[in-house]
């Protein structure tokens, strides 16, 4: 072979080995550009979903469509979509496509998908970008077939015009290969810098365009993070700070570059605990959001600010935790403003709470805002209440519960509805009375934004300024009594309800007798002594409901209303005379006085007032030209009846002190065996001129007077004094029964003596028995169970007498200690033929024993009665059947053979 031919065979095999190596390095460069394509591809798709996200959870649609719209326009992207869990199109490039299923991210022969699940507004979303494969196959193949034209050419040229044409297109391709590795570093900065119009520079030109809208939302994330307040960071799965924004870097002037590689704790004052500490580090190691995080951090200037952050964790695409991302915030303008207006209300507080009123400050929800020391002190029992936030409402429900303010007649629930009504449409101040007597005098204002004021003045004094005026205009100055005015006033008012009810009403003009010489001899002071001494006497004798005055002088005057007879009138009219005729003593020196009274009634003598005053004090006259020290009623019927029960009364004091009463026993006995068990003590009076005086008249009599209680008195004496003498006999004595009045029950005088007269006899107090009637009882119902107690503990047992003709509560009933019950004698009468007598006989028989009491039936006069009574459980009975009202002395055989049966009188 010639030299040229061996030197041409070494060029052709040294331009095929060139070209060979030239074409395994395209091939090559087409495999690094494939997988720089790819890196690409994600970057895009990164910077893409940082633009996406904060655009669609900003609302800023426009914003977001416009970018998806600009990223579609790229060459070799075909669509752009942001799809929700259900595959719903949320954001799209293809118009009329959101709100549709979004197409199945499938690689097909036309198309190529990249795309990346995301967490959107804390729900699962994926952002997918459509790439065209034909397009990037295209380049590709169009790289590799100037690869291989390129070694065509070579083998057909010089082997240096193909190892050139080589050498320019592996140049392109490594420009586009450190492009795609700067860019996969994370540099967008870079450009692919190669030219031409061939494939694989438009490839190049497409990339740079994608570079320069990633660099543009960059920017645009960068201007929003500058301009706002608040700060973004960004830490890695070590929960070391990659990122923050350039806002928290000005702020505590220190550079970007110092918070990196450093964790929060690292940066932080030590002004948290351990404990905090370690609970906030257990959030982030369990990869969980944080909210409301707060630490202080240096800031540069040798100060510590408070900041607050609050993170959410991120994960890759195969759920590998790699990072918290998160917001920021400087918290010292807050905390500095909170603390002046810490200030600010420490100051107002104080400013308040120095007021003398009360004060209070409501928002629109009627929640307390603000109080003063002077009202929590007015409202103290409740004081605890009175707490920031609390409703009026609520507030005033606690104080009308607990009874600090006067509601008068009303109910609970109606004062506070009042209450509320003028808190919620305030029309101008008004009074309120709290239940210690204080006044107040309540301003409320409502506010332009709904909320209140309230301020509350003591006006006590005022009030009771204003009271003691009024007073004194209608009353006397020196007895207090109303005076003439007032007289007439509720004289006016009596009238007119006993003329809606149809009572009657007594005017009393009283007069004292010698009260001129008293004041002539002894000087107007003494004088004005004694008119005080008699006021206060009068208000002892009349009503709470009667109306005490001093007309003029000496003279005095009472309306007594209403009245069920002339009677009361009476009564009144003697206890006025006996009270002020008792010897009234000043600086040691005894003065008797006595009193006239002339009264009239309504609507008997008149119907006017003038008329009324005018007859009473005719009748006044009467009195005192009859006899001083007495009364005259205007009608002279009216007077002689009067008359005739001060004759009487005057008579039953004559008999107690010159011993006419005396007592009579009545037996008892059990229907079981015909034993006499017990007996009752009857008052007798054996007048020496009219002989035996009916306990119908007088006893009636002294039950409207204090004479009973000198009566009973006297007969609970007699009766231990003759238990004690059958005692000393040697009977086998049985309890005696004494009858109480209601005036004598609630007495503690009466109970006084009945105890020592027991004591005294030496007797057992279960042979006295108490015997009242129930219509007593139900009068002063808890005040019964008090003294009944009393008694029972005194070891004397309870009967209640006359069980059925007066008003019963059973709810009472059960709480009496009684022993016995006494069936009226108007039940009994009629037995047995009368079966509505023989019904209610058998329901007390039960009603009483059911409660654990024995009953009693009076008035048994046949022996019909007696069967009857004992077939239906009834314990005892008493009457003429059994025997009459006894002396002590024929009373005393019964008690000497006791276990016989009583004698049936013929």
């Amino acid at each position: 072979m010639s030299l040229k031919l061996r030197i041409a065979a070494i060029i052709f095999a040294l331009e095929t080995i060139v070209l060979i190596s030239v074409l395994m390095n395209t091939l090559s460069s087409l495999d690094e550009a494939r997988a720089r394509f790819a890196e690409n591809e994600k970057v895009m798709l990164d910077h893409a979903a940082e633009v996406v996200i904060p655009a669609y959870e900003g609302g800023r649609d426009a914003q977001l469509q416009s970018y998806l719209d600009e990223l579609s326009r790229l060459p070799q992207v075909v669509s752009v979509w942001l799809v929700d869990a259900a595959g719903t199109a949320v954001a799209s490039s293809q118009s009329g496509s959101v709100g549709t299923l979004a197409p199945a991210f499938v690689a097909a022969a036309d198309r190529h998908w990249v795309q990346q699940n995301l967490a959107v507004n804390g729900a699962p979303a994926t952002l997918a970008i459509e790439i065209s494969s034909r397009f990037l196959a295209t380049t590709v193949d169009q790289i590799g077939d100037v690869g291989i034209i390129t070694a065509a050419a070579g083998m057909a040229f010089v082997a240096i015009v193909g190892l050139m044409i080589g050498q320019m297109l592996t140049r392109r391709l490594d420009r586009l290969t450190v492009a795609a590795d700067r860019i996969a570093r994370g540099d967008i900065s870079v450009r692919a810098g190669v030219g031409g119009g061939d494939d694989v520079g438009r490839v190049a030109e497409s990339l740079d365009l994608v570079l320069k809208k990633v660099r543009e939302s960059e920017q645009r994330f960068k201007d929003f993070s500058t301009a706002a307040s608040d700060w973004f960071w960004e830490t890695d799965d070590a929960l070391r700070y990659t990122w923050v924004s350039d806002s928290r870097a000005a702020l505590f002037h220190v550079s970007q570059k110092s918070f990196v590689g450093k964790t929060s704790q690292d940066i932080a004052q030590a002004d948290l605990t351990d404990e905090q500490w370690r609970a906030h580090l257990s959030t982030l190691s369990a990869h969980e959001p944080f909210m409301g995080f707060v630490y202080e951090v240096p800031d540069g200037a040798g100060k510590a600010r408070p900041i607050e952050e609050s993170g959410k964790p991120i994960f890759d695409e195969d759920g590998q935790f790699i990072g918290y991302r998160g917001v920021g915030r400087d918290l010292t303008a807050k905390m500095a403003a909170e603390e002046d207006l810490r200030t600010a209300q420490e100051r107002l507080a104080g400013a308040v709470d120095s007021l003398t009123d009360c004060f209070a400050l409501y928002d629109a929800d009627d929640k307390l805002i603000l109080c003063n020391r002077a009202l929590r002190h007015l409202f103290a029992p409740v004081a605890d209440a009175l707490r920031p936030g609390i409703r009026f409402e609520t507030f005033m429900r606690a104080a009308i519960g607990a009874d600090i303010l006067a509601k008068g007649r009303s109910s609970p629930d109606v004062h506070l509805q009042r209450r509320m009504s003028r808190h919620k449409n305030p029309t101008g101040p008004f009074e309120v009375e709290h239940a210690d007597g204080r006044w107040f005098l309540v301003s409320e204002q409502r506010l332009p934004d709904g909320g209140c004021i309230m301020i509350s003045t003591d006006i006590t004094e005022r009030k009771e300024a204003q009271r003691q005026i009024d007073f004194l205009a209608h009353h006397d100055g020196l007895t207090q009594l109303p005076n003439r005015a007032l007289f007439h006033d509720r004289l006016a008012m009596s009238l007119a309800q006993a003329k809606r009810s149809g009572n009657q009403v007594a005017v009393l003009l009283i007069n004292i007798d010698n009260f001129r010489h008293v004041n002539d001899s002894q000087g107007p002071e003494r004088g004005d002594l004694l008119l005080k001494e008699v006021a206060r006497r009068l208000r002892e004798c009349g009503r709470v409901a009667d109306t005490i005055a001093r007309l003029d002088g000496d003279e005095f005057a009472i309306v007594q209303g209403p009245l069920e007879s002339a009677h009361e009138a009476a009564v009144l009219a003697e206890d006025i005379i006996a009270a002020i005729s008792e010897p009234m003593t000043f600086d040691g020196e005894r003065i008797i006085v006595d009193a006239s009274v002339g009264v009239t009634l309504y609507p008997t003598d008149a119907t006017e007032i003038t008329q009324l005053v005018k007859n009473a004090d005719i009748a006044l006259s009467r009195a005192k030209q009859r006899m001083r020290g007495s009364f005259e009623f205007y009608a002279d019927e009216l007077g002689q009846q009067a008359r005739s029960r001060i004759e009487l009364a005057a008579g039953i004091r004559d008999a107690i002190d010159k011993g006419e009463f005396y007592l009579q026993y009545q037996p008892k006995v059990s229907l079981l065996d015909g034993r006499v068990v017990g007996a009752e003590a009857l008052v007798r009076w054996r007048h020496p001129e009219r002989g035996n005086v009916s306990p119908a008249e007088f006893v009636a009599a002294a039950e409207s007077s204090p004479l009973i209680l000198e009566i009973g008195e006297w007969v609970a004496e007699e009766a231990c004094r003759q238990i004690a003498a059958w005692a000393d006999a040697g009977a086998s004595v049985v309890p005696i029964a004494i009858n109480a009045s209601g005036a004598q029950f609630y007495d503690e005088q009466f109970l006084a003596c009945l105890h020592a007269a027991v004591k005294a006899r030496g007797i057992d107090p279960a042979l006295i028995e108490i015997e009242i009637t129930e219509t007593a009882l139900m009068n002063e119902e808890d005040a019964a169970v008090e003294t009944m107690s009393q008694l029972v503990a005194r070891g004397h047992s309870l009967s209640i007498d006359d069980f059925g003709t007066g008003y019963s509560s059973l709810a009472y009933l059960s709480r009496f200690p009684v022993a016995k019950l006494k069936i009226d004698r108007a039940f009994v009468s009629g037995l047995p033929d009368v079966e509505e007598q023989a019904e209610i006989v058998r329901a007390v028989v039960r009603l009483g024993h059911g409660l654990g009491m024995k009953v009693l039936a009076e008035g048994v006069e046949t022996a019909e009665q007696a069967e009857f009574l004992k077939s239906v459980g009834c314990d005892e009975a008493q009457g003429y059947y059994y025997g009459r009202p006894l002396d002590a002395d024929d009373f005393s055989p019964l008690l000497v053979t006791p276990k016989q049966p009583a004698p049936v009188p013929a």
